[in-house]
């Protein structure tokens, strides 16, 4: 019974939201950021205690090494990574996300930061074009899938290439670009070659096979482009593997792993084979880290 009515409450609370859901303020790495009411993620943070941890230690390892940095967050949502590495780092920001949703809490979030956040309303794929697509909620974050049924309107990409190039030419030298769109990781990569070929950033992000039709694909592209090697993260946030992005029984061995219970995901660092010593100071550090 008691299960019950709590199902009957959750999808009452949900059929309310969705005509107007409230804003609350969560202290989010020291910093006030307001999100709306149903959002997750204090929920990770308290309960996962290496969840959303490890951008701010690379990023404080990187700016030791490379002085004050530039950084690309795709998939900003309510500015979260930010408030987190500000803590540890001197940074300007880029800040990228196309969901009306989030992108008013990003903005206003924004504002705290001393102007090192720009903050862009778009969502990033393989060009600028009208794509047979809608975008999904599901616990504090959007993502875009497939709309097979009832097509009207699409919703509209550009490239992180043309994006750059057009508006913000000053991050085109880049020391990192995190992208976390659910499953759009590769369309978003495939719009960035010229960039990511120039300025050769480390790259982070969310790697989540169930919601890609062929995920070692991503990682192909990767390996071509001179990032040979990945380390991997369980979706908690635990280093958890070093692998070489072409070696593909040891990929499929380590995705196999996901069972949806223990690990649901993978966040991959990748670092260009040009940053050598880079590369091997924060693999190093961060498989050292989870050792202890």
């Amino acid at each position: 019974m008691k299960n019950f009515i709590l199902r009957v409450f959750g999808m009452f609370e949900r059929a309310i939201f969705r005509i107007y859901e409230p804003s609350v303020i969560r202290k989010i790495g020291g910093f006030d950021l307001k999100m709306p009411y149903s959002h997750n993620l204090l929920f990770y943070l308290n309960t996962s205690p290496y969840y959303d941890r490890v951008l701010p230690r690379i990023c404080n390892l990187l700016q030791k090494e490379r002085g004050k940095l530039k950084i690309i967050d795709v998939g900003a949502n309510v500015g979260d990574t930010v408030a987190l590495i500000f803590q540890k780092a001197n940074a300007d920001f880029l800040c990228i996300d196309g969901a009306d949703k989030y992108f008013k809490y990003l903005l206003e979030n924004a504002k705290q930061f001393d102007g090192h956040v720009f903050c862009e309303k778009v969502f990033l794929g393989k060009n600028a074009d009208l794509n047979r697509l809608k975008e999904v909620f599901v616990n504090g974050t959007a993502r875009l899938v497939e709309n097979n049924s009832n097509f009207s309107g699409g919703v509209k990409t550009v490239s992180l290439d043309y994006l750059l190039q057009s508006k913000y030419p000053d991050f085109k030298k880049c020391d990192l670009l995190k992208i976390d769109t659910d499953g759009y990781e590769y369309n978003v990569v495939a719009g960035a070659l010229n960039f990511l070929k120039s300025s050769k950033p480390l790259v982070f992000f969310e790697f989540t096979p169930s919601a890609m039709k062929n995920p070692i694909s991503l990682l192909d592209v990767f390996y071509g482009l001179g990032y040979t090697e990945g380390l991997f993260y369980a979706n908690t946030g635990e280093a958890k593997f070093v692998i070489k992005l072409n070696n593909r029984d040891k990929l499929n061995s380590v995705l196999s792993l996901i069972d949806n219970k223990n690990i649901y995901y993978y966040d991959v660092l990748v670092v260009h084979k040009r940053d050598a010593a880079i590369k091997k100071l924060i693999f190093e550090k961060e498989m050292d880290f989870f050792k202890k």
